[in-house]
């Protein structure tokens, strides 16, 4: 595709809060060469996203985050909000019909949460979809007691392998990968205590790991070991491969006028071998749509293992949902913002 700057530069051209879910996911989707295709995946999209429920200061209430990662290749990949399940018709639209089912039949197991809840979340990309299901009960006690209910023997196994690490963190949410009618990823994350030191959760996840993702870290945080909230995941599934999985917040605490996030956000895609052109056109689109005030990055994640490190970068665009739309349109009042 090019050099995407040129490209970025005309699709965010809207005054702030115009461009809607469906529209911001259209021009996402041109930037990522879906091309005439990108109309019909925006709508696709766009249809099962839900707004409410509770927020976090991963995504700050909004229905719609985009990511991207290095090393890699250009590639689509949305979070989008589906609300409380996976009822939605429109869903068999976007995820195969058989992951679908079998993501269906494992959270049919799940007690609904008594919590204002962040829900359920779909993360989309072409060849692969995870479902991510909110964990955040008021007691951590409560928690374990809904996900006990959703794995099977061999994942409790597991699980109680893992239990030590309650007395530094608690659970937080629950990714599901299923190919077909098997479950391929299962994946704890759990959030590190305020009061608790990330390295003493990371050291005792993946030994030596720690030092590897402050070194990342410090292009994004000046204070690279204490910014901001700390998340791990932990495998449960028995096929993950071993590494530190750990994601930070402190990067929304960054101010975004003087450019120096999006400089970042060249540098780490440059240094890590990911799509430096697509991920600073990506970041054109989400910060020319929201107001001043608005962080449009605000969390990165890191995988760190033998093989080597991968980071993804976290937007959350400011977005409004309109009851009807097109890509790039809308024809009826906002419902929020």
């Amino acid at each position: 595709m090019g050099d995407h700057r040129g490209s970025a530069a005309r699709v965010d051209a809207q005054p702030v809060s115009a461009v809607t879910v469906e529209g911001l996911l259209f021009r996402a989707a041109l930037l990522a060469g879906h091309g005439a295709g990108a109309a019909a995946l925006a709508r696709r999209l766009a249809a099962i996203t839900r707004t409410g429920g509770g927020r976090s200061c991963l995504e700050a209430g909004a229905p719609l985050q985009v990511t991207v990662d290095a090393p890699g290749p250009l590639s689509l990949r949305v979070g989008l909000r589906l609300g409380d399940d996976l009822t939605s018709s429109a869903l068999a639209a976007v995820m195969p019909e058989a992951s679908l089912r079998q993501t269906r039949e494992l959270l049919s197991r799940l007690p609904p949460a008594v919590h204002s809840s962040l829900g359920t979340w779909l993360f989309w990309s072409e060849h692969q979809q995870s479902v991510f299901v909110d964990l955040r009960d008021p007691s951590p006690q409560d928690a374990v007691a809904r996900l006990r209910c959703v794995l099977d023997r061999e994942q409790r196994t597991r699980f109680e392998q893992l239990f030590h690490l309650s007395a530094h963190a608690r659970p937080w949410a629950l990714r599901i990968d299923t190919d077909g009618p098997d479950v391929r990823r299962l994946h704890l994350h759990w959030l590190i205590e305020r009061r608790v030191s990330p390295a003493v959760v990371a050291e005792a996840i993946a030994p030596g790991a720690w030092s590897r993702a402050v070194s990342v870290l410090g292009s994004f945080l000046r204070r690279p070991e204490s910014s901001g909230r700390w998340v791990v995941a932990t495998p449960i599934d028995g096929l993950s491969e071993p590494a530190l999985r750990i994601g930070n917040t402190g990067w929304a605490l960054a101010p975004e006028e003087d450019g120096r996030k999006h400089r970042v956000v060249a540098d780490v895609m440059q240094s890590l071998g990911g799509p430096r052109d697509y991920a600073e056109a990506l970041w054109s689109l989400c910060r020319g749509a929201a107001s001043a005030d608005w962080r449009v990055g605000r969390a990165c994640e890191l995988r760190i293992a033998e093989a080597g490190v991968r980071a993804r970068l976290f937007f959350t665009p400011q977005v409004q949902v309109w009851t009807t739309s097109t890509a790039g349109t809308s024809s009826s009042d906002p419902l929020i913002s």
